[in-house]
């Protein structure tokens, strides 16, 4: 899950990339449906410390480096300076990756429920959205050749388009079954 993370995909799915642009995330994963925020309002204050967290690592991975290869006579200075904007630049360079490596280790503590994943009615926008900024949209899946082993998986399932018989576009597509 965390190799798919830093690969900016979906941490469950691996489809993607789920980012959007540096900030932002998409509001559903285009493969399997799962929101990124999994409903809460507040859910990547993690995501926050997973940042600092990394981003403190690095900065003492590279202090010590940078001591071991110059000691006895260390660049103070340079070490100073340096840290100063080390420590500017470190949270923003990795701020996707600490959120979607958040995302990976909640999921492997806390496992999808049918409330993570949005209903297939929501997903058709975004992808249409995708499609229309000149992004690849994905293909829709055949659902007939799905092996038996992905049949009950909840976050693997699709809404399938059935016959309209009451002439409402919205009633063509049976909702998520989660």
């Amino acid at each position: 899950m965390f190799g798919r993370a830093l690969r900016r995909r979906c941490p469950l799915y691996a489809a993607g990339p789920i980012t959007v642009r540096w900030f932002h995330l998409v509001p559903v994963c285009p493969g399997c449906g799962l929101r990124p925020d999994r409903g809460e309002t507040d859910y990547f204050l993690g995501a926050i410390v997973f940042n600092m967290a990394f981003a403190e690592g690095l900065f003492a991975l590279g202090i010590l480096a940078v001591l071991i290869a110059t000691w006895p006579h260390p660049p103070w200075d340079a070490l100073y300076y340096g840290g100063i904007a080390a420590m500017i630049v470190a949270p923003i360079a990795l701020y996707p990756y600490s959120r979607l490596c958040w995302l990976a280790f909640d999921l492997l503590f806390r496992p999808p429920r049918p409330a993570d994943f949005a209903p297939a009615l929501d997903r058709a926008p975004w992808e249409a959205a995708r499609h229309a900024h000149g992004r690849r949209a994905l293909p829709p899946r055949d659902l007939g050749r799905r092996s038996a082993r992905h049949a009950s998986c909840p976050r693997r399932q699709r809404a399938i388009p059935e016959k309209n018989t009451r002439g409402n576009p919205i009633d063509d597509f049976v909702s998520y079954q989660g």
